[in-house]
């Protein structure tokens, strides 16, 4: 039989998100059927009317007969050592989900599995808004499950582990909630995304360089266009003899406006205090290596480059960045929002 390992969760769609992606990788697999779910349970999950209704959706996809084990948690969120050793020996083709739950339960389970060792460890990232998911979820669409690769010594620590994964799936889904998202953003979300997996799964890393730098032009333009567009920056560019036409590449029309405008906010009285500005005024320092490394991705096949994990985690941490400034602007993130 298979079983599943799990934290239960309050929040019944992301509960029927894992239970379809499950059911999905073990057909995928051509396993046995899932017949026992171990659930790794918070006081608060643990509550009768809680736990009839997560019962309820996993009994819906499994089946009636499938046995449901909980395994309680302290107030941390941490199984004692010795419940953790006790459902991870029981025989059978056993399954790690590590989608739900507070972290620092996720990161036990992690360890526990990495330690006895198991393969099949996943996380489910969604790639649209919660309220689009499809009913059932499809994978590929509405979601990724993602293989996690575990860590065989210290040493892979430092390396890519689900601590890579939690961080940089958490740093998403902040910056694009709460949003209406346009065509854009949502593609940028997705692409994010995808480009997280590839890494975490050490996968075609020039794929994940793509999909982290894909944006860049479009947002160069984009910051350019709201600049010339801005009043504030108008004002001030026309202020300071600032022409955003006097360049042929917008980056690097944008790059002197704030160039000009970060020395002048180190005067005593600066000429002018803009939020938004403010907060964009990092950006054309994240976006300029950001498009060397999508022209190297572009063009890899002639120049033969080859990616290495720590170059895609650049470009990860260099993206994220750039959206997190954006999205400090209210003014230019709801630009970008309705694109």
């Amino acid at each position: 039989m298979t079983i599943l390992y799990t934290s239960a969760n309050t929040n019944l769609r992301t509960t029927g998100l894992v239970a379809q992606a499950v059911w999905d990788q073990v057909e995928a697999d051509g396993g046995p059927a899932v017949k026992k779910l171990v659930l790794f349970s918070s006081p608060r999950t643990s509550a009768p009317h809680v736990k009839a209704d997560e019962d309820e959706v996993y009994h819906g996809k499994f089946g009636r007969e499938v046995r449901i084990e909980r395994v309680p948690l302290s107030t941390d969120g941490l199984a004692r050592a010795d419940d953790i050793a006790a459902v991870f020996a029981d025989p059978g083709t056993k399954y790690v989900d590590l989608t739900n739950g507070q972290k620092v339960t996720t990161a036990q389970l992690y360890l526990a599995a990495s330690l006895l060792p198991l393969d099949n460890v996943y996380s489910a990232s969604l790639l649209v808004d919660p309220a689009d998911v499809s009913s059932p979820p499809v994978r590929g669409l509405d979601y990724l499950y993602v293989p996690v690769p575990r860590f065989a010594s210290l040493r892979d620590l430092s390396r890519l582990s689900f601590f890579d994964l939690i961080f940089y799936m958490d740093q998403i889904q902040v910056i694009f909630a709460d949003t209406t998202l346009g065509p854009f953003l949502s593609g940028m979300r997705r692409d994010l995304t995808s480009a997280v997996a590839d890494y975490c799964q050490e996968g075609n890393l020039g794929s994940a360089t793509r999909s982290s730098t894909t944006s860049v032009e479009v947002f160069i333009r984009e910051l350019f266009t709201f600049l010339k567009n801005y009043p504030p920056a108008g004002a001030f560019a026309a202020r300071h003899g600032i022409v955003l036409d006097g360049q042929k590449d917008p980056l690097g029309a944008v790059s002197y406006f704030f160039r000009r405008y970060s020395e002048l906010q180190s005067q005593p009285s600066p000429p002018i205090r803009d939020i938004s500005l403010n907060a964009l005024a990092t950006l054309p320092g994240l976006l300029t290596p950001l498009r060397l490394y999508r022209n190297l991705a572009a063009h890899s096949g002639a120049s033969g480059h080859d990616f290495r994990p720590h170059e895609v985690r650049i470009c990860l941490n260099l993206a994220i960045e750039a959206f997190r400034c954006a999205k400090a602007s209210a003014d230019f993130w709801r630009r970008l929002a309705t694109r």
